[in-house]
């Protein structure tokens, strides 16, 4: 109750980490740490969301916060979704790609599993974390991990042998055949 009270005095702080970053500064800075790698890349930034238009496709890296979150503790993970123009217009989903969102992606993996032991990563800010290695790691992750495998999927027909290799990341096996059915015109 004292280090609630406390927290209220020093604008959120724990009392002993008055000069370290607050959560939501730190996601902040992890944000503009990676913002850069991005832009290098093509990709724009809208918030939390980075888009790379593949003309026709979109990529989206997008940060997305836990839902429990308060301004003590913030959890986040990277989200990683393609979506394909051919598709989005087959099915009549969306009509304007500039706005579609990670949920819209046709092909859509966490950056966690690109870790052998494909775990679904969660980061933690709190008052004791080290935000700058965090940035690191993640900046590392989205060079490393999802700007290659983005490039590597990023047109109908690398989503096409993606697809009819088996693999059905962020879909079902249904949603799997029905797109392979579709580009596979």
């Amino acid at each position: 109750m004292i280090i609630d009270i406390l927290r209220k005095l020093t604008g959120g702080h724990h009392p002993s980490r008055i000069s370290k970053l607050s959560p939501e500064e730190q996601f902040a800075e992890i944000i503009k740490a990676v913002h850069p790698v991005l832009k290098q890349a093509g990709y724009t930034k809208q918030g939390s969301k980075f888009r790379k238009l593949f003309c026709p496709n979109v990529a989206l890296i997008q940060f997305q916060r836990s839902r429990y979150n308060d301004k003590y503790d913030i959890r986040f993970t990277i989200n990683i979704s393609i979506i394909s123009a051919a598709l989005m217009q087959y099915l009549g989903a969306l009509e304007d790609l500039k706005k579609a969102s990670e949920w819209h992606g046709h092909l859509r993996q966490r950056i966690g599993s690109f870790d052998p032991l494909a775990t679904d990563k969660w980061w933690k800010l709190d008052d004791n974390s080290d935000a700058q290695s965090i940035s690191k790691e993640v900046v590392q992750l989205v060079t490393d991990c999802a700007i290659p495998f983005i490039s590597d999927h990023s047109t109908d027909e690398q989503l096409l042998a993606y697809w009819k290799s088996g693999k059905a990341a962020g879909t079902t096996e249904f949603q799997r055949e029905q797109f392979v059915a579709i580009l596979d015109k």
